[in-house]
């Protein structure tokens, strides 16, 4: 194979810094985004300190600029498994409102505050 295709199978070189990480993940960071994952957070899965956050950040967008006017091209994505969502029911799975039988619920508890019964 040619010595040149055989560097473009390799794909964008994280080891050229986090401009290259940025790329090679740029689907995975996508997705963490899109599911409001911190960069703290997406520094860390990717094997770098939380307070790394913001320059991966601004990698990424350096990276998204230039993929979105066509100057860089990401690899491909590979497919997240998604977790299979549990069946819902009303508004959240076994809380009674009590509509059925006219009954009030009973407001949630906060730390720190009493319930005072005003007659």
């Amino acid at each position: 194979m040619d010595k040149l295709l055989e560097l473009i199978a390799k794909g964008p070189d994280p080891t050229r810094g986090l401009r290259g990480l940025a790329l090679a993940r740029y689907h995975d960071i996508t997705t963490a985004r899109a599911q409001l994952s911190r960069w703290g957070e997406i520094a860390t899965a990717l094997g770098l300190s939380a307070q790394q956050g913001p320059a991966i950040a601004d990698a990424y967008r350096r990276v998204a600029r230039r993929v979105a006017v066509g100057k860089l091209k990401p690899p491909s994505a590979t497919p997240v498994p998604q977790p299979a969502a549990a069946p819902r029911q009303g508004r959240q799975a076994g809380i009674s409102t009590g509509a059925a039988t006219g009954e009030r619920p009973a407001p949630p508890e906060r730390a720190g505050f009493k319930r005072i019964d005003i007659d």
